[in-house]
């Protein structure tokens, strides 16, 4: 039980477009549906990109830029400027270079009034700590290296749609 999140990427197959019949076709086969049945098409495609555990910070910055304040439990839609903005703020509190794996901590001269203002945490029902520590760190650096794998490779998400949700 907690705040639990997740970035989810869907294609919707709502077309009768060649390319989306072949792709339901080749989910069937996938799937191993009976062809006799004469299932209907695939409507969706959907798989998690990355996900989040009491990650109350990063909670705290979809509720605030893309759920317009809104703390509902529902799916929202996240564009790639979006995430491009959340990555810019990870990277101003803890440096850029992911390469040499810089692992900025407490005794390291971490800016904690940097990441207050810049990425808060938020206090709620189970929604994990507050405390400016080596976890909220840890969150910062993994969404910053996922961030900038996905932004990397933005074109192969061209015709997919990104969704933020949370549980709590």
């Amino acid at each position: 039980m907690g705040l639990d999140q997740w970035l989810t990427a869907k294609k919707f197959l709502w077309t009768d477009s060649v390319k989306d019949k072949e792709r339901t076709e080749e989910i069937k086969d996938i799937i191993d549906v009976d062809k006799s049945l004469e299932i209907g098409r695939v409507k969706e495609i959907s798989f998690e990109l990355t996900s989040w555990r009491k990650a109350n910070h990063i909670h705290k910055w979809f509720v605030d830029n893309v759920q317009e304040g809104e703390d509902d439990c529902k799916e929202y839609g996240v564009s790639m400027e979006q995430l491009q903005e959340l990555l810019d703020v990870i990277n101003e509190i803890l440096g850029t270079n992911i390469k040499e794996k810089i692992v900025h901590s407490l005794k390291d001269g971490f800016d904690k009034e940097k990441a207050e203002k810049l990425l808060p945490t938020q206090s709620g029902f189970f929604y994990g700590g507050t405390d400016y520590d080596e976890y909220y760190l840890e969150e910062l650096k993994d969404t910053q290296e996922f961030l900038t794998k996905l932004l990397k490779n933005k074109d192969k998400f061209e015709d997919l749609d990104i969704y933020y949700s949370s549980s709590w």
